[in-house]
């Protein structure tokens, strides 16, 4: 049960961190301004469950979040850049 909390932690923080990119914002025009600490936490709340699961001793679990979290992460960023490529042809 811990390994399901600890993956979905850290990938709703890649998922910021994948909303949040400076390239996609600065594509859209957005404002890129007050995005530096907001940026460090996820990256450190993305990382902290890993850190948590070894503190504990939970190798088997610590193995599971490590590939989980890697595979969904990519998974995530594919599809942004599926989202993006097909915006693109639209316009």
């Amino acid at each position: 049960m811990i390994v399901l909390v600890t993956i979905a932690v850290s990938l709703s923080a890649i998922a910021f961190l994948g909303w949040v990119d400076p390239k996609r914002r600065r594509v859209d025009s957005a404002d890129l301004s007050g995005q530096s600490i907001p940026k460090r936490v996820a990256i450190v709340v993305s990382c902290l469950p890993g850190v948590v699961l070894v503190a504990l001793g939970e190798w088997p679990e610590f193995f599971l979040w490590t590939g989980s979290v890697s595979v969904a992460g990519w998974a995530f960023v594919v599809w942004l850049n599926a989202i993006e490529q097909s915006s693109q042809r639209e316009n």
